[in-house]
């Protein structure tokens, strides 16, 4: 079956500007999201996955980012440089859940305004048409009384009504791309079962294509298609959620996939050591201070991408890993 490519993310690198220097913190990102599907996006703390998603959006400041990219939304480049454009794409072709509610919306504004402003602003509706609309998508999110939410402030809800009002905010025009930074994080595992539950439900029934990222690798088991796995600034890894779970090829990401806890007696592995800093600017591969499998060519890797088919992985060593781990299992 042909999958129908929503966005393109080409060669995305972002720095952050400082008096010394322009410090890369997205150092070259590279993926495909298709039309129904989810791109799961993991990785450490500080590896760049919150950067890539609001470099996507164009949610960096110019005065403090650099950024570089070729990305095209439904076949046309994005011009970020066209704020007007820009704006209007934002909220109707694609849209984000930020990872943290609370502090992503204003104060001192009640809900509905939140909604009456983001309505009308791609929508030339009245504000009663503009009230009903989000009335509605209220509703659909299994809020009650949405009348009554939408007379009250950002800090009178708990921190999963408020992630399902974003949720509602975001997806009122069904925007083709929806970016998910971290969407359960901090919330208990009841309102992230049900949240889960709502973004599966988009993906089904409007066919958006879905930017998840999240550290929780049970979360991206139970919804992703396609996974990227992330280091440094890097995509590392890329392919089916499939094969990275069941057959993965870089050394990071089968460190990563040790480090998940599980209910059995053996002892938790942990990865030794540190990701490099982001003031450090080396040749190689960024993990090669921690990989077992490294040598002395590593050091001077350019970080390409080797493909195997949809299954692509950045590491001079992944021969050598897949060779292991066929012979664990025969």
């Amino acid at each position: 079956m042909i999958k129908t490519k929503v966005m393109e993310i080409e060669h995305l690198k972002v720095e952050l500007r400082t008096p010394a220097r322009n410090v890369p913190v997205v150092k070259d990102v590279s993926f495909t999201l298709y039309e129904g599907n989810v791109l799961g996006l993991i990785g450490e703390s500080g590896c760049g996955k919150s950067a890539t998603c609001q470099a996507i959006m164009g949610l960096l400041e110019k005065e403090k980012w650099n950024v570089k990219s070729n990305i095209l939304l439904q076949g046309q480049k994005i011009q970020y440089s066209d704020q007007e454009r820009l704006r209007r794409l934002r909220g109707a072709a694609m849209s984000m859940i930020m990872q943290n509610p609370i502090g992503s919306f204003n104060p001192l504004i009640t809900l509905g305004e939140h909604f009456m402003e983001t309505i009308r602003c791609h929508k030339a509706v009245s504000k009663g048409e503009a009230k009903q609309i989000a009335l509605d998508m209220i509703s659909k999110l299994n809020l009650s009384s949405p009348e009554k939410i939408m007379k009250q402030y950002p800090f009178q809800l708990s921190g999963g009504m408020l992630q399902r009002v974003m949720i509602a905010i975001a997806l009122f025009m069904c925007p083709a791309v929806l970016i998910a930074d971290e969407p359960t994080t901090s919330l208990d595992v009841t309102v992230q079962y049900q949240i889960l539950g709502e973004l599966s439900h988009l993906r089904d029934n409007f066919k958006t294509s879905m930017l998840l990222v999240s550290h929780d690798l049970g979360i991206i088991t139970q919804m992703a298609d396609d996974v990227a796995v992330m280091y440094a600034g890097y995509i590392i890894e890329k392919a089916s959620a499939f094969e990275i779970f069941e057959n993965p090829l870089h050394p990071y990401t089968r460190a990563l996939l040790q480090s998940k806890p599980s209910f059995t007696k053996n002892r938790l592995k942990v990865l030794e050591g540190y990701p490099p800093s982001l003031m450090q600017i080396k040749a190689g591969c960024p993990f090669a201070e921690r990989c077992s499998y490294a040598k002395k060519d590593c050091q001077k890797f350019e970080m390409s991408d080797y493909g195997l088919g949809s299954h692509t992985v950045r590491c001079l060593r992944y021969a050598t890993l897949e060779e292991a781990t066929t012979c664990a299992c025969s």
